[in-house]
């Protein structure tokens, strides 16, 4: 699956997420954390992959454009 990283709303979004994160998401285990977090603060899940994947990092193979 690919996602389209590079649209003005999803490059906006990720600097919303990552001002109210307190970071920029650089690693694997920053992910991770944003996971804890969005569990914590929302009672929703998403994948860790998910969010690399929009963040355009991905060890896994996934394709973004």
């Amino acid at each position: 699956m690919s996602i389209k990283s590079n649209i003005p709303q999803i490059t906006a979004l990720r600097k919303q997420v990552e001002a109210r994160f307190g970071k920029p998401l650089t690693v694997h285990a920053d992910f991770l954390a944003l996971v804890a977090a969005i569990e914590r603060e929302q009672r929703q899940h998403i994948s860790e992959s998910t969010l690399e994947r929009v963040w355009g990092y991905s060890t896994r193979g996934y394709q973004t454009i």
